[in-house]
């Protein structure tokens, strides 16, 4: 993949013309088994739910020009609606089988106005649902927390990665909040309001460590396999001057069981 210098340059200045809170931002990918993959540039309409052969759709709601609310879609394989959720869709959705005939629905709010979402610093929250795809039937509503990524599902459990929050000074600094490292923590659907840690990053944002002094661009690709959660951290850089060429180079792998 190429892209010419000349366009990094224009796309930096329109960036810093407008106001761009979101570039330089970490970009999140989340990857399933199926190959399916969702990133800051995907701007599908129609959504697959992971392990299941329905599909999640979005439109806009009766009130939008008031609200920008969305409806949220369940469908069938061919696309036809089977129910509707209104005020509870967004253009950022995804989706993974659970157990018995259940879905669980996850709809984004992100604040990326140059983006469809996943860079980081802009998940603003969402709206998790279980939903029973024989009758429509909502079995579980929860709301998102700011920057509580959802990953996955494995029986009652959910999955999450929540970046970190930098250190903060207030009062003049006569108080001092210490920075809280990115982790991915679990919350069972019976005990919502416990979070279980299940691994612990030692960054807030990014590993300080590695060394992208080339990169244009960082990625933290979430891997979703049956038994595991691959993190795979990547910079954007050139590999070939003479030819212009730019690439995703790997620079750590954490492999974290689902268990």
């Amino acid at each position: 993949m190429k892209m010419p210098r000349f366009c990094l340059m224009i796309i930096s200045l329109c960036c810093l013309l407008t106001g761009c809170g979101d570039w330089g931002g970490i970009v999140y990918r989340v990857e399933y088994p199926s190959g399916y993959g969702r990133d800051c540039s995907t701007w599908d309409d129609i959504t697959p739910i992971e392990g299941s052969t329905l599909q999640l759709g979005y439109q806009k709601s009766d009130d939008y020009e008031k609200t920008r609310s969305y409806t949220l879609l369940l469908l069938d394989e061919s696309g036809k609606t089977l129910y509707q959720y209104p005020n509870l869709g967004s253009t950022a959705l995804r989706g993974v089988a659970g157990e018995e005939g259940s879905v669980w629905i996850c709809s984004e709010q992100w604040s990326t106005p140059h983006f469809n979402g996943y860079r980081s610093g802009g998940l603003k929250g969402g709206t998790l649902l279980l939903a029973e795809s024989g009758t429509g039937e909502l079995l579980l509503q929860q709301t998102l927390e700011r920057n509580e990524l959802f990953l996955t599902a494995v029986g009652a459990d959910c999955w999450f990665y929540a970046e970190g929050r930098p250190a903060e000074e207030k009062w003049f600094g006569l108080v001092k909040i210490p920075a809280e490292n990115a982790c991915i923590y679990t919350r069972n659907q019976a005990e919502w309001g416990q979070k279980t840690p299940v691994f612990q990053f030692g960054f807030v944002e990014w590993p300080e460590d590695l060394d992208i002094k080339g990169s244009v661009e960082e990625t933290i690709r979430f891997e979703i396999e049956e038994r595991q959660i691959q993190v795979v951290f990547t910079a954007y850089e050139q590999t070939d001057k003479q030819q212009n060429r730019w690439e995703h180079l790997e620079k750590r792998r954490v492999v974290i069981p689902l268990e």
